[in-house]
């Protein structure tokens, strides 16, 4: 069971492990799709970037800081291993940091970043060629945050996730406010 820390706590004797959220708010997923109406084709929908991971969970890049390294540049080390994403001295500077969990072995520390709907789209892309991609990626997907009559959201939510990966999306959608409603 993993409690919440004071954000960016390192407590002695456990391990590290880093992960990064990387989002995009405002994409139009339904401008080309010829299924869909007008309205539907302008809505702006907020993606954020998950791995179906070697486990057969979701979650987000990131893993274990080795022994001396700070937790930025484990993070930074993580997107490219497993993303093929070089973070620029720009989007360096935009990284925020979420939330800290700790069992009886390690702190969970979460990062997140914003970045356009091209850029989310480009990481996702150039991730099949990342270092680790078979070993620890087994794929990024952009799931939307948004309701579909009780779908969407909601229904992504039932996926079996690592860690504290659903936690650290419900906040980052709370802290953010991507939805017009509480999850539960």
């Amino acid at each position: 069971m993993y409690t919440k820390i004071k954000t960016g706590q390192i407590e002695d004797g456990k391990n590290q492990s880093v992960f990064l959220i990387i989002f995009a708010r405002e994409c139009q997923v339904y401008k080309d799709y010829s299924e869909t109406g007008p309205e539907q084709r302008e809505k702006l929908i907020p993606l954020v970037l998950m791995q179906h991971r070697w486990d057969g969970t979701v979650g987000f890049p990131g893993g274990l800081v080795n022994e001396g390294e700070a937790l930025i540049k484990a993070l930074i080390r993580e997107s490219e291993e497993e993303l093929a994403f070089e973070i620029s001295e720009e989007l360096y500077k935009k990284i925020q940091p979420l939330a800290t969990y700790s069992d009886e072995s390690i702190n969970i520390h979460s990062y997140y970043l914003e970045v356009s709907y091209e850029k989310i789209k480009e990481i996702q892309q150039k991730s099949f060629g990342a270092k680790d991609f078979y070993s620890e990626n087994q794929g990024c997907i952009l799931p939307q945050i948004a309701d579909f009559k009780g779908k969407g959201i909601k229904t992504f939510l039932t996926n079996n996730f690592y860690l504290t990966a659903k936690e650290e999306l419900k906040e980052l959608i709370k802290i953010e406010c991507l939805l017009d409603f509480q999850l539960d």
